[in-house]
């Protein structure tokens, strides 16, 4: 709720303590002397989100997922990866890292999210943080085996941009998944010559649909607050995007279980809906 609502532990805790019907949903039934609703303090809301850990936020994020293939919303047939960049808050972090420049942006500090999403909705159904300095190829296969063993998708295509281009992760997706693997390659890169201008216009048309995971990190740093953190270390920020993330994903399921399947991506829309 407090990701859904993009509020933090103080400001959740206060608006849950005026909003009786919220608190009575969520499970508070002690009531005070004065009849109200008795509800968790801020300082104890975070104290027990630290106590949690990882690894349960987790299996609500994978929970999540089933619900939404159950749905219908994720089919697990289309799917892209990429990674995208997440400043980190402290210069003094020692589990980030320095990502590697490039000619329309310089070197961030900070983390690298890798992410796995299914077209149809384009939502994710695994990621992992590495620091910015990681590559990204790397990460490809244990990204598309994680999805292959907890949802045993029917995987048909992998898309992915030039970064991934490699035998060992074109093997994996041709033989292992028997998918068709649409990543990007620099059509130019041995022969300027012979790349005609509608052989360009084909190969853009057919990676066109990977665009679909560069919105996806604009809308879920901006929207949902994905680059929006004050914490530090690897841990931190892993428990942080799978909050993000399930905010995301808690917004599908609404929506789906709803008959609002317009409403998917849109989480002031169901909010207000709801």
């Amino acid at each position: 709720m407090m990701r859904v609502w993009r509020k933090g532990y103080e400001s959740f805790s206060g608006w849950l303590g005026r909003n009786s019907t919220l608190a009575a949903n969520l499970g508070y039934t002690v009531t005070n002397e004065q009849g109200q609703l008795q509800t968790i303090s801020s300082s104890q809301l975070s104290r027990r989100a630290r106590q949690l850990g990882f690894w349960p936020f987790m299996f609500f994020f994978i929970a999540l997922v089933w619900q939404l293939i159950r749905l219908g919303a994720i089919t697990g047939r289309d799917l892209i990866m990429d990674a995208s960049i997440l400043k980190a808050w402290y210069h003094h972090d020692r589990e980030a890292g320095w990502s590697y420049p490039t000619p329309w942006r310089g070197s961030i500090f900070g983390y690298k999210i890798h992410t796995l999403l299914c077209r149809q909705e384009v939502l994710p159904v695994f990621f992992w943080i590495t620091p910015a300095n990681a590559a990204d190829g790397p990460w490809a296969i244990p990204l598309l085996a994680a999805a292959l063993v907890l949802y045993g998708f029917q995987i048909q295509i992998v898309r992915a941009d030039a970064a991934y281009f490699t035998k060992k992760i074109l093997h994996f997706i041709y033989h292992h998944l028997h998918a068709n693997p649409f990543v990007d390659y620099n059509v130019r890169r041995n022969n300027k010559q012979i790349v005609t201008l509608e052989f360009i216009v084909a190969w853009e048309g057919l990676m066109g649909p990977r665009n679909d995971i560069e919105r996806h990190f604009a809308w879920a740093k901006r929207y949902f607050g994905l680059k929006y953190f004050q914490i530090e270390g690897w841990l931190n920020m892993m428990t942080y995007a799978c909050c993000t993330y399930i905010a995301i994903l808690a917004v599908a399921v609404a929506a789906y279980r709803c008959q609002r399947l317009e409403l998917a991506r849109s989480r002031t829309q169901v909010l207000a809906w709801a």
